[in-house]
């Protein structure tokens, strides 16, 4: 039986990782990488991958909403983006999320993407961690790290 594209993708991009793992199909994969879960999946169309991860715990009060302002701020720059903020109100967490369509995503567009969407989570991560209020920055690819960088890998 042939592996769904999902699954395609997500072995591609391990392989992309230099990880030697032969995945099962499954309707959702979570990575761990540079200590952040990062979740795929395949929407219920079958039409986009969705990228995600959790940036963390924003208490309540005029802090959260300094942060989910910087985060609308965020979201409100033209593409290319990294990803953009959603905020779980039953959980009280901050999300990072990308999508892609299956018909226009390759390999390379999800090793590229990968990289930019992992920093900007970890910078937002770390400035919740430390109760400083994440600023919104125009997202510049030409500065995202590479790939082998997010993973530790010398060159």
């Amino acid at each position: 039986m042939p592996k769904s594209i999902l699954t395609s993708f997500v072995q591609d991009l391990v392989k992309g990782l230099g990880l030697d793992i032969d995945l099962e199909d499954s309707p959702s994969y979570t990575l761990e990488i540079q200590d952040k879960a990062v979740q795929l999946e395949l929407d219920d169309t079958g039409d986009f991958i969705f990228v995600s991860t959790v940036i963390g715990k924003v208490p309540s009060g005029m802090y959260r909403e300094s942060v989910l302002e910087q985060a609308l701020l965020s979201n409100g720059y033209p593409p290319p983006q990294f990803g953009y903020f959603g905020y779980d109100l039953n959980q009280d967490i901050l999300v990072l999320h990308q999508r892609f369509h299956v018909t226009k995503l390759t390999k390379k567009t999800l090793m590229d993407a990968i990289p930019g969407f992992i920093q900007m989570s970890t910078d937002w991560g770390r400035a919740i961690g430390s109760a400083s209020v994440p600023i919104a920055a125009k997202p510049d690819p030409s500065q995202a790290p590479s790939i082998l960088e997010i993973m530790g890998i010398k060159t």
